[in-house]
């Protein structure tokens, strides 16, 4: 291996003796390159008066440059950034393009399914007797013909025409029910006169007026005070749990029922049924049948609901004493005569009592007992369209309890009756048109001639509607 000398190194230390060291061939090479490089002088950097970009890095070999790293601008830097977000979106894309459409959710279907096990379990009707047979629910009810009422049971009253009393009294009608609604019964307080049997008369009094905690409430109740007390019960046959005893003016009821007189009258006749009629044994049920017929139905269809038919029976009449007149004692209290009121449906009672008190009042939202701005179909509709078929089998009863009572009390006020058909139409047309939404039946596959009936018009506005919902 040969021996090379060092050679002279220029430095800045130039009077320093140069060492004689012995060196290998790849010592010397690399000795040469150090020194070589180390001669190169670099220019003085010049400072930059304003701000920019700078002066790019001097290359000489990757190993050797005069700064330790890559410098990267602010433009580099952007750029960079640039590429790499269109990239990312391409990838995106194509990824996007790339896969493949989702199939339908089993979610939906199942929601579909219990949406329909959902309507067939609200369209179940559990009655709360067993019903023989099926059940025929006419689409309207039939309205029969009253007599007038042509004169009021009373001396004072019986020259004057009765609507012309009937329209002095709407004004005080509401003051009146709330008065004698506020007398409550004693039992236990005999009536002043020996002589009256005890059974047929009851005493009444203001709790309020007879503790003395508002006496001045006599002086507002004069002129208005009640005059009978009602025992109102279920006709003969049907049972009862107990009878409702209430306060009235007979007034309200003589003008606008024109059946009241019987009540009232000195000869009742009592039937003597020559052979038991059908209608006698059949039973009652909780929706018992209603024959629809036309709108001039004869007084006689209408008899078969009494307790008594004059063409089957045998009628005999006896002579009952007067009823007693009221009389109030030292005590203040009221002792009025005791009548039992023998109706189809007494618990719908309240429903006919507030009605006639209140003829001005709106009846159908009493009838469904929603609130009283629900007056109109549309509300009506939107207030029991997610009832069930039980809920509505409910408030049909109890409108067939206000038909039943109507007709045994002879009310029969045109707007009362159209009232109550509004509200039959509304509970049967929805009744209705669950089963047509069941069934899959359209309203253009529907074969029909003349006019439809409101029921069958609710039925297809009901059907119209959920099917709207099922679209969102």
């Amino acid at each position: 291996m040969a021996t090379y000398l060092a050679p002279p190194v220029s430095s800045n230390k130039e009077n320093s003796p140069a060492p004689n060291i012995a060196l290998s061939d790849i010592d010397a090479i690399s000795l040469s390159l150090r020194t070589s490089l180390s001669g190169v002088t670099l220019p003085a950097k010049k400072k930059v008066a304003a701000l920019g970009l700078g002066r790019a890095p001097k290359f000489t070999y990757r190993r050797h440059s005069n700064k330790p790293y890559n410098r990267s601008t602010s433009i580099t830097r952007a750029k960079k950034a640039a590429v790499q977000t269109k990239s990312v979106r391409s990838k995106a894309a194509v990824k996007k393009s790339n896969t493949r459409p989702l199939p339908l959710k089993l979610v939906q279907r199942l929601d579909v399914e219990s949406a329909r096990l959902e309507r067939l379990r609200k369209a179940v009707w559990n009655p709360p007797a067993p019903v023989p047979g099926q059940v025929r629910v006419p689409l309207k009810l039939p309205y029969p013909r009253f007599p007038s009422i042509e004169y009021i049971d009373n001396e004072y009253l019986k020259e004057i025409p009765v609507q012309y009393i009937f329209d002095r009294m709407v004004p005080l009608l509401p003051s009146i029910a709330t008065i004698t609604l506020a007398y409550q019964p004693y039992a236990s307080i005999p009536h002043p006169d020996s002589k009256i049997l005890r059974d047929t008369t009851l005493a009444f009094a203001i709790p309020e007026v007879i503790d003395g905690r508002k006496p001045h409430w006599a002086a507002k109740a004069r002129g208005r005070e009640p005059d009978l007390a009602l025992a109102v019960a279920y006709k003969s046959g049907e049972g009862s749990n107990g009878n409702t005893v209430v306060a009235v003016n007979s007034l309200a009821f003589a003008t606008q029922c024109a059946y009241w007189p019987r009540l009232l009258t000195t000869s009742i006749p009592i039937p003597t049924p020559k052979r038991p009629t059908p209608s006698a044994s059949a039973v009652s049920t909780s929706l018992p049948a209603i024959v629809e017929t036309e709108e001039n139905v004869s007084d006689a269809s209408f008899s078969s609901s009494s307790s008594w038919s004059d063409s089957d029976s045998e009628v005999e009449f006896i002579d009952l004493p007067r009823l007693p007149r009221p009389v109030k004692d030292d005590k203040g209290f009221l002792h009025l005569p005791l009548v039992e009121l023998p109706i189809p449906s007494p618990s719908t009672f309240p429903i006919i009592h507030r009605h006639l008190h209140h003829p001005s009042r709106a009846l159908l939202p009493d009838l469904l007992g929603l609130p009283e701005h629900y007056t109109t179909r549309s509300q009506v509709l939107d207030a029991i369209s997610g009832l069930s078929v039980q809920q509505l089998m409910d408030k049909l009863t109890t409108l067939q309890g206000v038909w039943q009572n109507l007709c045994s009390l002879g009310i029969g006020r045109l707007g009362t009756w159209r009232q109550l058909g509004e509200a039959w139409a509304c509970v049967v047309g929805v009744i209705a048109g669950q089963g047509l939404l069941i069934a899959g039946q359209e309203e253009a596959e529907v074969q029909r001639t003349g006019r439809k009936t409101a029921a069958e018009d609710v039925a297809w506005e009901w059907v119209r509607r959920e099917k709207a919902k099922e679209q969102q």
